[in-house]
């Protein structure tokens, strides 16, 4: 495991996620009570889309908790203190794997804290400004960023039918009928990523059949595949934050790699799977 995500969730398990409900019975705290954490993008970030869902609590630069959001949680302490908020995340969509995103910027307040009263917050992220956006696709342009495999039955394409559109005018569509098994698309372009940094693919997805996502790391004298995340049925959409630090650490001393979905139908199964993306993007720094 990449060993900044492991000591976020190491911290993580042992401040575990606190319902806020305890005082001290020697002192009385201060309160403090969030909502939920915004998130804002410019035009060249694309979407403002996000699954922000806990708060990780810093006073005066000390760890104070982590929170599922919304929260309300005591603070003993009390006057003027700085209060830092940093925007929690689930990897690969796992309750059990938190971490504040390291893309997204803390945001600081310097607040009076009054016992037994409660300080409403509501803070707004960004990306931090050292982001590098690899490869972002949005399906709002006429070509794609994507292409099928050589072992493909099936291509990718968009659709513009508003009930499976996720946001603007068009939205990725992968469909295989009935006399169709498999399914792989990458991207077109090859991308240098730094194996001691991190990784992660960004999406937005609606899917009724189990699909896989991955890299493609391309050696020397060979071409490694690695399945990183299988992405399980959901009649909604959903924004997932998929971690390729591992994959791509793994295979370190490629040339550079391209990310692959793929769809693996079973021969009797009558359903026909088809699968809804939007908003990807391969961020690292």
């Amino acid at each position: 495991m990449y060993p900044y995500i492991k000591i976020f969730i190491l911290l993580n398990l042992s401040l575990l996620i606190i319902s806020c409900n305890k005082t001290n019975p020697d002192l009385t705290p201060s309160y403090i009570a969030i909502d939920s954490i915004g998130f804002t993008t410019t035009s060249l970030q694309g979407t403002d889309s996000h699954n922000i869902t806990d708060a990780w609590i810093y006073v005066d630069d000390q760890i104070q908790g982590v929170y599922e959001l919304p929260c309300k949680f005591p603070v003993l302490a009390e006057g003027a203190h700085k209060i830092t908020i940093r925007a929690g995340i689930k990897i690969n969509g796992i309750a059990s794997t938190r971490m504040y995103y390291p893309f997204y910027e803390p945001v600081h307040y310097y607040v009076n804290l009054v016992k037994d009263s409660t300080l409403k917050l509501s803070p707004t992220t960004t990306y931090n400004a050292s982001v590098v956006f690899a490869w972002m696709e949005n399906f709002e342009d006429g070509g794609l960023s994507l292409e099928r495999t050589s072992k493909s039955q099936a291509d990718i394409g968009k659709t513009s039918e508003m009930s499976d559109v996720f946001e603007g005018n068009y939205s990725g569509k992968i469909l295989l009928d009935s006399n169709k098994l498999f399914f792989e698309c990458y991207t077109i372009e090859a991308f240098n990523l730094n194996g001691n940094a991190i990784n992660f693919l960004e999406l937005n997805f609606k899917t009724n059949y189990n699909f896989y996502i991955g890299i493609f790391a391309y050696l020397t004298n060979e071409t490694i595949q690695r399945s990183v995340l299988v992405l399980n049925e959901t009649d909604t959409w959903k924004k997932i934050y998929v971690n390729l630090s591992n994959a791509v650490q793994e295979n370190i001393t490629a040339q550079n790699y391209k990310v692959f979905f793929g769809i693996v139908k079973d021969s009797t199964d009558s359903k026909v799977p088809s699968v809804f993306l939007d908003n990807i993007k391969l961020i690292h720094y």
